[in-house]
């Protein structure tokens, strides 16, 4: 039988044993054919296998002399360095020096005659540097004449030939590093990825040509060996993936982005020569030089093995890499590169970006190269493929599957509802009581409970499941317990085969008794419940509802046969007809004499009145209101009125609240600022001509205030002929004056208004949380109703909202004589908050008018930690503001704040965005090197570049002097190593290593805290880095 006849192969599950049996333990093909059929059922003919991988194990003479030697001697005539790898092994020195002896003479002369003497003499230009270890820098030494007799010799002391399929020689030429950058720059895990194994079309390794689906002839034309190139696809398509990778908001056209994606790299990535990345993403963007996709590879490598690559970013990656096509490509890449700590890091993060897409095949080839999937078992049993989570369970440790690991497992699989690996894991051993962490309080029979399913919850009852555990999470507040939720959840089965399994009747269901519960919304499973329990059955609001809406008198008849039913029950009862709309019950409730106002009810239940103000019908909310008062409920209800003035808006309401007497005294304030702040008109004037004071404060106000900063010219000017004080001083706490709230309306016409009738434009501020009517005018938007005791809340929920007219309106207080300073010398925000919204117009106004730079104040870009402007700015990345700041004498070196302080180089070299510029000038600025940490969580600049990442940021700092094992901050103190290794930046770990990095310099337990720091983490790549370096240096001691 020919071979064409016999089925086709697909080797690639199997290329992994092949190369380790056949090619590097030299095992013969039998031997190898027999261990796939004996361990993968592979059933594969002698032929087939020859046909495929025959004459693999050696290098042939065309691959010597048209591929190895050329490009050795190519690479060395441009001093540059060379290791030549086989199969993934680099070739040791005898068998590359007995390949070039004995093929050097068949090489061609176009390969040789590179003559590029002075003087026509038989010799080229050579130079090469004999330390292997700089492996990215080249030679200092000067380019001398080197006989071709001399060549060979040459050769056969650097024999390393890399190929460039990244963003690498492709490039440009290398340049001369100064001594100290190298040795920072040495042993680089991004450099090693850019300098990877050899790959010749169908010459050196199984991945050839067939992988990438590549052309069998020669080397590509981009300075690499057979790398895809993206020929086929549209000219922005990497920049534009680029951009999202290192999460750059790219549009437009690639050229104009191009100085904005160089200044992002610049501070993130390293560089071996000047201008390098400059080079590298103008090659990216020009189809003429046909760029290969290997080079997006290592960039998104590098911001994943640097924990920069974030899960979103991944996503996007991996769907674009599926959508393209460029599948075979990465895995090919990855595969080369699979023993690489950047691509064991690249690995895991695309596991999980695997998992997120749910693409089956693309984690099938993941898994193929070594990804292991341990990490997200709990996203992949997600994925419904029963064929799948077959394959997937039989990757994993056995040991993952048993007991508490077992138990998460099993939870995230009874989410998914896959009743088929559930019993695969309770077969393992997984533990089915798996006890409650915050992280996840749930626990899988209450996850397969709140998913009704009812195979699920007999396969975990079966298996030992207790159906009365507790489960604490948010969302099991309302159902705590297995036959809480299953009654909440109305599914009669489950409820009865929790009974028959002896499950308690306990707890609650959304704050009711559980019996109570099911009687008032479940009454079928209320029986079921009854009937278990054996108890009498109790009255419910509902059996006193139906009785109250046939008369007064069956509901006299039905309470002498129940004489248990309390004055609470009945009035919860008629609550729970108000909220229904029972208007017959209702009514026959009040008659029978229920309280109006429902006073046995506990304060933290609602009144009568209050629901009935809060129903959604509007005739409903009209009757009820009537009635309630006319049975005698009390209008003076806290909160009630503003109420009304939310859900019902008019005032015929209010008028009979009003009528009722409502206490306008106490409860008319705080009503203004509420019909104020809806929009309400009708009812603010109202209010006022009822006999609300203009002047009395309310929660934050007074109705003249509460309108200056909400309502129109026309309505401010009204409550002033009511008698309103101009100069009311603001309320103690986050109050306002009148002309502070129109500045804060940006309203210049209200301005002008009250300054016309005297208001003083530079009044003092609230005692707490107060502005200036310059600072009112620039602070985030806040909910008017925040929790005044809570300045948490009050900070996340600002935000800088872009509203017209604040330019002019500032330039307007300004010229009107607006302070920038407060009158006391007190701290103030002014310039704090207009950095924060980025304009460097008004900051420019503010400090030309004098504006204070040294004060100190938290925003929501700090974190809510204070800094001076000048460390805002820098921690914000704004280059202009720094600029601005520093002309107008702003310190540097101020000092940072006691909690979470930074000064303003600490802050620019850790900014979420780093900004090469920011930390350049104010190095320039004098800003000191090696400031101390705040004490409490504070760090130094280097420390806050290695946490974050910054490469190029780290390494300017360390030529400056910066102190690598600088101590840590006393609490929540790292050093510089410890930072970075606890935040997974592999590269900065390594370049802190070649800088001198002990670790620990408090206790003197060297790198132990950080390696414990990165496992803690999961960043296992860093910690595989620093225990290599830690064998190092116990080997030279």
């Amino acid at each position: 039988m020919s071979s064409n006849s016999e089925p086709n192969i697909n080797w690639d599950p199997y290329i992994q044993d092949i190369v380790s049996l056949y090619i590097k333990q030299n095992k013969t093909a039998e031997e190898t054919i027999q261990y796939l059929r004996e361990n993968h059922g592979l059933q594969a003919t002698l032929r087939q296998f020859k046909y495929k991988f025959g004459g693999k194990k050696k290098i042939t003479e065309k691959e010597w002399t048209t591929g190895i030697i050329p490009e050795i001697k190519k690479r060395a005539l441009e001093n540059k360095e060379s290791e030549v790898y086989f199969h993934g092994d680099k070739l040791n020195h005898k068998r590359l020096k007995r390949g070039i002896d004995r093929y050097a003479a068949g090489v061609s002369r176009d390969f040789i005659d590179l003559d590029t003497s002075t003087d026509g003499g038989d010799s080229c230009l050579f130079d090469f540097y004999e330390d292997a270890q700089i492996l990215f820098g080249t030679s200092p030494a000067p380019i001398e004449h080197v006989p071709k007799m001399h060549v060979q010799e040459s050769i056969d002391k650097a024999f390393t030939l890399t190929a460039t399929d990244g963003l690498s020689d492709s490039f440009g030429l290398d340049t001369v590093l100064g001594a100290s950058q190298s040795t920072l720059l040495l042993n680089l895990p991004y450099f090693e990825l850019k300098h990877p194994l050899l790959q010749g079309s169908n010459r050196l390794g199984i991945d050839n040509h067939l992988h990438s689906g590549l052309s069998p002839d020669g080397p590509s034309t981009n300075g690499s060996f057979d790398i895809p190139t993206t020929t086929g696809q549209p000219p922005n398509d990497l920049p534009s993936m680029l951009a999202k990778v290192i999460g750059f908001p790219y549009k437009g056209q690639i050229a104009d982005a191009i100085p904005s994606f160089v200044t992002k790299l610049q501070a993130l990535v390293p560089e071996r020569y000047p201008d390098e990345l400059n080079a590298q993403v103008q090659a990216l963007s020009d189809p003429s030089q046909k760029p290969s996709i290997f080079q997006l590879f290592e960039v998104a490598a590098y911001f994943s093995s640097n924990n920069m690559l974030r899960k979103h970013q991944a996503e996007t990656f991996v769907k674009w890499i599926i959508e393209h096509n460029h599948v075979k490509p990465l895995m090919l890449f990855l595969r080369l590169r699979r023993d690489m700590l950047t691509v064991k890091a690249f690995l895991h993060n695309l596991v999980e970006a695997g998992a997120l897409v749910q693409n089956k095949e693309f984690l099938r080839q993941l898994h193929a190269i070594g990804a292991k999937f341990d990490d997200f078992v709990a996203q992949l049993v997600e994925i419904e493929d029963p064929e799948f989570l077959a394959f997937l369970l039989s990757t994993l440790d056995p040991e993952s599957l048993k007991g508490e690991p077992g138990g998460c497992l099993l939870r995230s699989t009874v989410r998914a509802q896959n009743i088929a690996v559930a019993e695969l894991l309770i077969q393992a051993g997984a533990e089915v009581n798996v006890s409650l962490p915050k992280e996840e309080p749930t626990t899988p029979l209450w996850e397969a409970i709140r998913c009704t399913n009812f195979k699920m919850v007999k396969c975990l009852v079966r298996a030992g499941a207790d159906v009365n555990q507790y489960s604490y999470a948010a969302n099991a507040d309302y159902a705590p317990t297995p036959l809480a939720l299953a009654v909440s959840k109305e599914t009669k089965t489950i409820v009865q085969y929790l009974l028959d399994q002896n499950a308690v009747i306990r707890g609650s269901v959304c704050g009711s008794p559980l019996l109570q519960y099911a009687a008032e919304h479940v009454p079928d499973v209320y029986e079921l419940l009854l009937k278990k329990s054996g108890t009498m059955p109790a009255v419910t609001a509902g059996q006193l509802i139906k009785a109250a809406e046939l008369d007064v008198r069956f509901l006299l008849k039905f309470l002498s046969q129940y004489p248990q039913v309390s004055e609470r029950m009945l009035e919860e009862a008629m609550i729970v007809a108000l909220k229904r709309g029972r208007t017959r019950a209702v009514v026959n409730f009040l008659q029978h004499g229920v309280d109006p106002n429902g006073s046995h009810i506990p304060t933290s239940r609602n009144r009568p009145l209050t629901v009935a103000v809060a129903l959604g019908s509007p005739s409903h909310r009209l009757q009820y209101v009537d009635l309630l008062i006319h049975a005698g409920a009390d209008v003076n209800i806290n909160g009630l009125l503003d109420e009304i003035i939310w859900v019902e808006g008019h005032t015929s309401v209010v008028s009979k609240l009003i009528n009722a007497g409502l206490d306008l005294t106490q409860y008319g304030p705080t009503a203004i600022e509420t019909a104020v702040y809806s929009g309400n008109t009708d009812v603010s004037i109202l209010l006022v001509d009822r006999g609300v004071s203009v002047n009395s404060y309310g929660h934050r106000v007074t109705p003249f205030q509460a309108v200056a900063l909400h309502q129109s010219l026309e309505l401010l000017q009204y409550f002033f002929r009511k008698g309103a004080e101009v100069n009311k001083p603001a309320f103690p706490v986050r109050g306002y004056t009148a002309l502070q709230a129109a500045a804060t309306a940006y309203s210049i016409e209200k301005i002008q208004f009250l300054l016309s009738v005297g208001a003083d434009i530079n009044a003092p501020p609230a005692v707490t949380g107060g502005v200036t009517a310059l600072e009112a005018m620039v602070r985030p938007w806040e909910p008017f109703y925040n929790d005044i005791e809570d300045d948490d809340e009050v900070y996340c929920a600002q935000h800088y909202s872009e509203k017209k007219g604040l330019a002019k309106t500032f330039v307007f207080l300004l010229g009107e004589g607006a302070a920038v300073n407060r009158p006391d010398g007190s701290s103030s925000p002014l310039l704090h908050d207009i950095i924060e919204r980025g304009d460097t117009h008004l900051l420019k106004l503010a400090l030309e008018a004098g504006a204070n730079t040294t004060h100190q104040w938290p925003t929501r870009s700090s974190s809510w930690c204070e800094r001076t402007p000048l460390q805002l700015a820098a921690e914000m990345g704004q280059v202009e503001a720094l600029k601005l700041l520093l002309d107008h004498q702003a310190d540097p070196n101020a000092l940072p704040a006691h909690r979470h302080g930074m000064t303003a180089l600490q802050a620019a070299a850790s900014s979420e965005e780093a900004c090469m510029e920011t930390v350049e000038l104010l190095v320039t600025a004098g800003a000191a090197i090696n400031a101390d940490p705040a004490a409490l969580g504070g760090i130094t600049a280097l420390q806050g570049a290695a946490i974050k990442g910054h490469f190029q940021i780290a390494m300017l700092l360390i030529e400056k002097g910066a102190n690598v094992n600088a101590p840590p901050a006393i609490a929540d103190g790292r050093t510089a190593v410890e930072g970075a290794a606890e935040h997974g930046r592999l590269d900065m770990v390594q370049m802190l290593l070649n800088a001198g990095a002990i670790g620990d310099v408090i206790r003197k337990t060297g790198l132990m805290k950080a390696i414990s720091l990165a496992r803690k983490n999961r960043q296992f790549h860093v910690v595989d880095l620093l225990e290599s370096h830690r064998r190092g240096m116990r080997a030279t001691l």
